[in-house]
């Protein structure tokens, strides 16, 4: 995997990680603006991002993006209420969407009420069509990864969900070995179809993955995570010292 181990740059903490990816989120942003007049990202779940969305709402940050020109999407959601501490949605709003001017009609969530999770998983497809195109790519696309090299909610021995229509760019995903079960996630043909993916990882416990993912043979049905190569795009992998202590060539 040398070709990703180019985009690696490690930091000395979890809180350095975030700004980092901070301000990245800041200059792609200011530079996406200017050129197309629109910056369409989706946001990860999981803890790591959390850091970084609370810092972009802070008073240092938050005056330096026109949030109104952002569209915000979402790569992965738990097939819960918007209001549930174990929604994505719910744990962005909380740091970020309610402390920045970003129009309500830019905040693309993944519906969960009188839905199925099936018709939720068609219905946000076609809203990132009619929003990007019909060959849509985000100009930014986070992610994380899991103590199991899963990312998004594309887990291990389940990759025949994220390709069970190769057209599919949003998939339900069922029997999750994380709760909750239910998900809706992008698949790896959305996902690598961006302008950048940028991985933030922090922590011993995705040290393992991690050193699987970067430095291990390709095994994408174990490490999901692999299967992110962008085809026209950039990746970035944001790491902190604890996620990165096993990597043998940075």
């Amino acid at each position: 995997m040398k070709d990703l181990q180019k985009d690696i740059k490690i930091l000395s903490d979890a809180y350095v990680l975030a700004r980092v990816a901070t301000q990245r989120f800041i200059e792609l942003a200011k530079k996406t603006i200017l050129e197309k007049d629109f910056f369409t990202v989706a946001l990860a779940g999981g803890h790591t991002p959390i850091t970084m969305y609370k810092l972009l709402a802070s008073e240092d940050y938050k005056n330096k993006i026109d949030w109104s020109k952002i569209n915000l999407f979402w790569s992965d959601e738990r097939f819960v209420v918007h209001t549930d501490p174990e929604s994505n949605f719910h744990s962005a709003y909380e740091a970020l969407l309610k402390h920045v001017p970003v129009p309500a009609e830019h905040i693309h969530a993944i519906q969960s009420i009188n839905i199925s999770p099936e018709e939720s998983a068609q219905k946000y497809q076609q809203e990132i069509v009619t929003v990007l195109g019909s060959n849509p790519r985000f100009d930014l696309i986070l992610l994380g990864i899991g103590s199991d090299g899963h990312t998004a909610s594309l887990f291990p021995k389940s990759l025949q969900d994220s390709n069970r229509n190769h057209g599919d760019l949003v998939i339900t995903v069922h029997n999750a070995p994380k709760n909750p079960p239910t998900r809706i996630s992008f698949t790896f043909k959305l996902i690598n179809a961006a302008a950048i993916v940028m991985f933030l990882v922090s922590g011993y416990q995705k040290a393992s993955a991690l050193h699987e993912i970067l430095d291990g043979k390709p095994n994408p049905t174990l490490y999901p995570a692999q299967s992110v190569h962008p085809v026209t795009g950039k990746l970035i992998w944001l790491v902190d010292e604890a996620a990165g202590s096993m990597l043998t060539a940075t």
